[in-house]
C-alpha cells in the first residue's frame, strides 16, 4: 500500500511538470501590478545612508509575436525615505504636501511615465524598446541612484520558467551581463503545490560599471552576493512573490580618489 502510494505522488508530481508551459502565457491587454519595497543600508566610510523605497508599477500587454510580448510600465506610485550623508528626505506621490519639494523635481520624470519592453517568451529576458525615463534620481543631489534600475529589475523578475525534467531539489543556472556586470543566478526548486512553485535563489553580482551622480560619471567596482526566495504560477510562468537579498562590497572610483562601500538590501516584491 506504502509503495502505491509512493508511486501515484511521483506520477502526480510528474503530471504537474507535464502541464508546466514551455514558454510565458499572456493575453493582449492583460495588466499586472507590481508593487516592489526595497531597503538599503550603505555605508561610504565617510558616513552612511539608509534608503526605504516603495514604488508601485502597472504592467500592461500592448501586443504579441511569435517569440514575444510587448508590454507598457508605468510608474504609479513612489514612496521613499533616505537618511544619512547630511541629509533626510520623505517624499509620497500620494501626498499633496510633497508635490513641490525638491524630491519630487527629482524624481518627476519616472512618476506616471510609461515606457515599454520586449519580453521574450522563452526565458523571461526583457529589453528596452524606449526610455521616457532616462533622467533618474542620481543625478538630484539626492543619493537616490536606482530608481530606473529598479524598474528593470521588477520587470525581469516577473516571469520565470522552470526548465524541462526539473525535480523537487533540482538545480539550474542563469547567467545575464549588462553594462559591464555579470549577474548569475542559482535557483533550486523546493517544492511545487496547486501549481505554485516555490524555489530558493543565490547568486553573485560581479564587475564594473558607470553611474552617473550629480553631474559626474564614476565607475563602481561590485562583488556582491544574493539570496532570495521565489514563488511562481508554473502554468502561465508568472512570479507571484520575489524576495531578494544582498550584501556586497564596491569600490567607487571617483575624481582620483577610491571609496570603499559596503551595503545590505532587502527588496520584496508582489505581482498580481
Amino acid at each position: 500500500m506504502k509503495k502505491t502510494f509512493t508511486l501515484l505522488l511521483i506520477q502526480a508530481s510528474l503530471f504537474s511538470f507535464a502541464q508546466t508551459p514551455k514558454s510565458i502565457v499572456l493575453k493582449k491587454g492583460q495588466s499586472i501590478v507590481a508593487a516592489t519595497t526595497a531597503i538599503t543600508n550603505a555605508d561610504f566610510g565617510m558616513g552612511s545612508m539608509n534608503n526605504e523605497m516603495g514604488m508601485t508599477y502597472k504592467m500592461v500587454v500592448i501586443g504579441e509575436s511569435e517569440n514575444a510580448y510587448t508590454v507598457t510600465n508605468t510608474t504609479t506610485k513612489i514612496k521613499m525615505a533616505m537618511e544619512g550623508m547630511g541629509q533626510n528626505v520623505k517624499y509620497d506621490s500620494e501626498n499633496p504636501a510633497d508635490k513641490n519639494s525638491e524630491a519630487s523635481e527629482a524624481l518627476s520624470g519616472k512618476l506616471n511615465a510609461s515606457d515599454t519592453f520586449s519580453i521574450n517568451k522563452i526565458n523571461g529576458a526583457i529589453i528596452h524598446l524606449n526610455k521616457n525615463n532616462e533622467e533618474t534620481a542620481g543625478g538630484s543631489g539626492l543619493g537616490m541612484v536606482g530608481a530606473g534600475d529598479n524598474e528593470n529589475q521588477t520587470i525581469s523578475e516577473a516571469f520565470l520558467i522552470i526548465p524541462a525534467n526539473k525535480n523537487i531539489s533540482d538545480n539550474w543556472e542563469q547567467t545575464s551581463s549588462m553594462k559591464g556586470l555579470t549577474t548569475k543566478k542559482i535557483y533550486k526548486l523546493k517544492s511545487i503545490e496547486n501549481d505554485i512553485a516555490t524555489i530558493e535563489m543565490s547568486g553573485t553580482i560581479d564587475g564594473t560599471t558607470e553611474q552617473e551622480m550629480q553631474g559626474m560619471t564614476i565607475n563602481v567596482t561590485m562583488n556582491t552576493k544574493l539570496s532570495g526566495e521565489i514563488t511562481t504560477n508554473v502554468k502561465t510562468g508568472m512570479v507571484i512573490k520575489s524576495t531578494n537579498n544582498s550584501d556586497g562590497t564596491s569600490t567607487m572610483d571617483m575624481m582620483g580618489q577610491q571609496v570603499p562601500i559596503t551595503s545590505k538590501s532587502s527588496t520584496t516584491t508582489l505581482y498580481n
